[in-house]
């Protein structure tokens, strides 16, 4: 069909399940994989962890675990040097697409180090990569590791020189699990909508330039926000960088706020719209994060202030009584 002419690299997406979290969220593709429906494109999902924990109902040809790593106790630096040294095996095994996937928290020990080395060797091969981080507050463990994994992606910026744009959603603020992880599963819905090849006057280019901003506006390369907006586009208290928009036609899709780039794509196939309400807005802006890791950096001081309060308690013994070698008190 001439409508999908220009279409390099699309009809496809790698999505990287890393971690716990992202296997949990992502496992839910299975469904459909190998599915070819007409007007969306096809999910190719991949898992990687430190162990197999979190590998129930996941295809082992899938599933690449970390040399002899049994896990990381929810702590980033753990396995980190090793995560990092064996990303090319893990790339080499379940190569990169023209345009991918990733999903992690930003929480555990595992998917928050795999999940931005994954990415930052998207950027680094010239692929279109989006993220969903999803953090939480619940311990002192996870906020400073959902510090440490945002700061890990403005890292990536700054060392690959090139922007990365993610979706940042957390438990308990955001929804429950159940619901964060459901986001997550209609934000991939739309996705495979818009990387389907097959919508007039969108190809492969246009989507390119949409998240490599920086190549086509003002924009320097920074940490972008994705969102997706069912009929009318509304941000606060951010700046849009680049949307792309998927309509019935080509009328009607004007924003409300300036944008230096957009471009909008018509489905060749009607089905798409039993499902989505268009225009369908996929935006790219700047801000939300500086007040997520503000709000996350004042909880971490909150807990080491109460950690200085804390009163010691009396110790059990007096020292009166001589310790046997193994530490027994008789």
């Amino acid at each position: 069909m001439t409508e999908t002419n220009n279409t390099l690299g699309l009809n496809k997406l790698r999505v990287f399940c890393c971690g716990g979290a992202g296997i949990g969220i992502g496992k839910y593709y299975e469904l459909e994989r190998g599915k070819k429906n007409p007007g969306y494109a096809e999910l190719e999902p991949v898992y990687m962890d430190t162990s197999e924990a979190s590998t129930f109902d996941v295809p082992a040809e899938y599933f690449y675990r970390l040399p002899e790593a049994n896990g990381s106790g929810g702590k980033r630096s753990f396995n980190g040097a090793e995560i990092i040294k064996y990303t090319g095996e893990m790339l080499q095994r379940f190569p990169l697409a023209e345009h991918n996937i990733v999903i992690h928290s930003a929480t555990g020990g595992s998917g928050s180090v795999m999940g931005p080395s994954i990415a930052s060797e998207a950027l680094a091969q010239g692929k279109s990569v989006i993220v969903f981080v999803i953090g939480g507050d619940d311990t002192l463990q996870f906020v400073k590791n959902s510090i440490g994994t945002l700061e890990s992606y403005e890292g990536i910026v700054e060392a690959r020189e090139k922007p990365i744009v993610l979706q940042f959603l957390q438990n308990g603020v955001d929804g429950t699990i159940e619901q964060v992880d459901s986001k997550v599963h209609m934000a991939v819905a739309c996705l495979t909508a818009l990387y389907s090849g097959q919508n007039k006057n969108l190809d492969f280019r246009d989507l390119h330039n949409w998240l490599h901003f920086d190549e086509v506006t003002s924009y320097e390369p920074q940490v972008g926000v994705f969102s997706i907006h069912q009929e009318k586009l509304s941000l606060s208290d951010s700046n849009l960088i680049s949307v792309v928009t998927l309509n019935k036609d080509l009328n009607g899709t004007k924003l409300d706020q300036p944008v230096e780039y957009q471009r909008v794509g018509v489905p060749v196939y009607g089905d798409a719209d039993r499902d989505l309400k268009f225009p369908l807005h996929f935006a790219v802006a700047d801000g939300f994060l500086d007040t997520v890791i503000k709000r996350l950096r004042k909880q971490e001081a909150d807990y080491d202030q109460r950690s200085k309060d804390r009163v010691v308690k009396n110790k059990l013994s007096d020292g009166s009584k001589k310790k046997a070698s193994n530490g027994l008190v008789f």
